[in-house]
Formats: C-alpha cells, sequence, structure tokens
C-alpha cells in the first residue's frame, strides 16, 4: 500500500539516467507524490531548499562526480531522505551509501511492489520530520567506491549488465547460467561467449568470486557459523563453499577467520590496507573493470581514467 493520501509528499527527481524518468518506480512516485524532475546538467544546490520529503538520484552507471553531488546534497539537507536508483551495484557502492547516510539503493528496474514499499517508510519519516527541528550533519564524507573513478569509451551491453546487477542483488539464491541466460533472451552457448567477453571471467568464475567475496566480509563475525556464511551467500553444501573459498583465497574460511580476527586483535598496521584490498572482487570484473595486473587488456580498450 501506498502512503496514506492525507500525507502527499515533496519529491525532488534528480534525473542523471539517460531516459527521461519513466515505468513503474516513476509512475508509482506521481500517484503518492508531488513529483519535481530537474535534469543533473541543470541541478544545483539552490533546487534543494524545500526539497521536501525525499530526494531522488536516477543514474544508469553512477560515477565520481554523480556520487559527490550527492554528497553534497547530503550535506545541504541532512535531514531529507536521499534514494538512489542505479542500473547496476556493487558492494563499494552500497558501502558508500550507507557510510553517507543514504535512505536506500534501489537497483533499476524497480519494481512497483518495491516503489510502493519505499512509499511506505517515507511517509512514516515525513511525519516525523515534519514535527522536528533541522538538524545538521555531523559525520565525515564516506570514501568513493573505486570503480567511480572510471567511465567507458563503449555503453555495457544491456543485457549483459541486467545479468550483472542480477547477480549482484541475488547472489544468497540459487543462480544457473541457464536460467540467467533465458532472463537474457540469449541462448546458454551465446550468453557464456558474451559474458566472458564482457567482464573478461566465465559466469561461474564471476558468480563464485563475487559469493567469496562476500563470504569474507561475513566471515568477520566470529557469531556466525560456516554452515551459515555459506547459505547467506548463496552455498548449500559447506564442504563445497570450503572448496571454492580455497580456490580462490589459498586458504580455508576457518583459516581466513582466524587470520582476520587475529589481525583486528593484535591492532596490524596492514588490516586496513587488506581490508581496502578486500573491496576489490579478484579474479572477477565488476562493472568490466579488473583492479589486479589481468586487466591490462580490458583497462586498455574500455576504460580511461576520470
Amino acid at each position: 500500500m501506498v502512503a496514506s493520501a492525507k500525507l502527499r509528499m515533496k519529491v525532488l527527481w534528480i534525473a542523471g539516467a539517460s531516459a527521461y524518468p519513466a515505468g513503474a518506480e516513476c509512475a508509482e512516485l506521481e500517484s503518492a507524490c508531488d513529483l519535481t524532475v530537474v535534469e543533473i546538467g541543470q541541478f544545483s544546490l539552490a533546487d534543494l531548499d524545500g526539497a521536501g520529503d525525499l530526494v531522488c538520484f536516477d543514474f544508469d552507471f553512477p560515477q565520481m562526480f554523480d556520487l559527490a553531488i550527492v554528497a553534497r546534497s547530503k550535506l545541504r539537507v541532512p535531514s531529507v531522505p536521499i534514494v538512489i536508483l542505479a542500473t547496476q551495484l556493487s558492494v563499494d557502492l552500497a558501502l558508500w551509501a550507507l557510510r553517507s547516510r543514504i535512505f536506500d539503493l534501489l537497483l533499476k528496474p524497480v519494481a512497483a511492489s518495491e516503489m510502493a514499499a519505499l512509499i511506505d517508510r517515507l511517509g512514516t519519516v515525513s511525519q516525523a520530520r515534519r514535527s522536528q527541528s533541522g538538524r545538521p550533519a555531523c559525520s565525515p564524507a564516506a570514501k568513493m567506491p573505486v570503480e567511480t573513478r572510471y567511465r567507458r569509451r563503449r555503453p555495457v551491453n544491456e543485457r549483459l549488465a541486467f545479468a550483472a546487477a542480477y547477480i549482484a542483488k541475488n547472489y544468497s539464491q540459487e543462480i544457473t547460467e541457464a536460467g540467467l541466460a533465458a532472463q537474457c533472451h540469449r541462448s546458454a552457448s551465446r550468453f557464456s561467449t558474451d559474458f566472458k567477453a564482457e567482464y573478461g571471467v566465465s559466469f561461474v568464475d564471476y558468480l563464485s568470486s563475487f559469493r567469496v567475496m562476500m563470504a569474507k566480509r561475513l566471515l568477520r563475525n566470529p557469531q556466525m557459523s560456516m554452515a551459515d556464511v555459506a547459505a547467506a551467500v548463496g552455498f548449500q553444501d559447506s564442504s563445497y563453499f570450503s572448496r571454492v573459498f580455497r580456490k580462490h583465497e589459498q586458504m580455508t574460511p576457518s583459516e581466513y577467520r582466524s587470520l582476520r580476527l587475529k589481525d583486528a586483535g593484535s591492532g596490524d598496521a596492514d588490516a586496513p590496507a587488506a581490508e581496502a584490498r578486500e573491496a576489490d572482487i579478484s579474479p572477477a570484473i565488476v562493472h568490466g573493470v579488473d583492479f589486479g595486473p589481468a586487466a591490462q587488456r580490458v583497462a586498455g580498450s574500455d576504460l580511461v581514467t576520470r
């Protein structure tokens, strides 16, 4: 259900995507909110004065400049919820959004039910905000994701971009190459060939690398069992999870956990650097970017630094 008609919210939509806002996400907002659309090229921080109940940034692939605008907007109106829509999400982008106090990060296309649930949550927040005075921002700006420092010379194939976004959103569920190929309207063999050409690794390696990276974050919690970690990242067999993890990290999940907890307990000066390195998915390429030595061919042909 959408927010009550008694509370019609004001929404400022910053259109940074290539297309004018449309679809379920925009229609659902228009039905419950007064929607004002400003193109990113015409946007200024002064537009935020009297922004209302929500500021929504609609991007395709957020870059450093885009996130800088979001960060400055949050400093300008710290009490106003900010939502980011993007065609592809990464763990680093999600962490940046969390640390920057972004209200929500949504993967496009957004289902009508998901947008309706967001509007319900915003209704509660808006009622609370209207009964409070403004507050200053007290958190330092979060470091921007590494991948936003790069941009493509060519657009990502939309169907393969959907595949990568689907993995990022559903890695904890069962995902088969044939099933994802069908969703991308490709044969399994064509999908396999195109995916490797686009991202530099096979679908299976990309998926397992993503899951291992997410598992490494969960393993820092000593209260979480290995079976629970495995299940949380999409492995129903903990023994198979251990084999895949060892293949990628040259150590078992238990050995990795012991090492990370030991580093944390000893105050190892190299621990922050190690955690920063873990933000990259190796050897997989996320958003077409591999930050390791194996990326020389891809980086030389597909990417330029901003």
